[in-house]
């Protein structure tokens, strides 16, 4: 008799797939015996030691971009550009603030004048990668250009391999 993993149907022992709900049958090396199951109490453990961090950015709240030692922080209301400062032959936005970082070896780590955008909606912060040359990574995630991702306290950017550390400075 096989037992089905995914709804507990009894199966005939030859079966390769469940005759109640379709799930496929394979056979690995070793037994179920092999693998270590973790108890409800140590699944709640690991759980609980997942950290996300705030995502509401409430009115009064800057932004602060931490890398090292430097800092730029910000206040906005909607939308503004981040990335190395502009040169003058850089086409500006006359409804969205351009806001430089303060790193002077920007240029060494793949920063793009106009890496990404940020924009406040509703009490949250997105980051969108704009088609930087050398990307945008969110927690270790890839940004896909164009699509907005949302920000959190404590979140990690890496644009191009520049590692900002993003801190929401809360108003009194």
């Amino acid at each position: 008799m096989k037992i089905c993993n995914n709804c507990g149907c009894e199966n005939p022992p030859d079966a390769e797939i469940c005759e109640n709900c379709g799930y496929t049958f394979f056979e690995l090396e070793g037994t179920a015996e092999d693998t270590f199951v973790l108890s409800k109490a140590e699944m709640r453990n690991i759980l609980s030691q997942t950290r996300w961090g705030d995502k509401d950015f409430e009115e009064g709240s800057s932004l602060k971009l931490q890398h090292g030692d430097t800092s730029t922080i910000f206040a906005f209301s909607h939308a503004v550009t981040v990335g190395r400062p502009l040169s003058p032959e850089t086409p500006r936005d006359p409804f969205m603030d351009h806001i430089p970082l303060n790193v002077t070896d920007a240029v060494q780590h793949g920063v793009s004048r106009k890496h990404i955008q940020i924009t406040r909606e509703n009490n949250r912060v997105w980051v969108t990668d704009l088609e930087s040359d050398n990307g945008t990574r969110l927690n270790g995630y890839p940004v896909t250009p164009g699509q907005k991702r949302l920000l959190r306290d404590g979140d990690e950017l890496y644009l191009g391999n520049l590692r900002i550390q993003v801190i929401f400075l809360h108003g009194e």
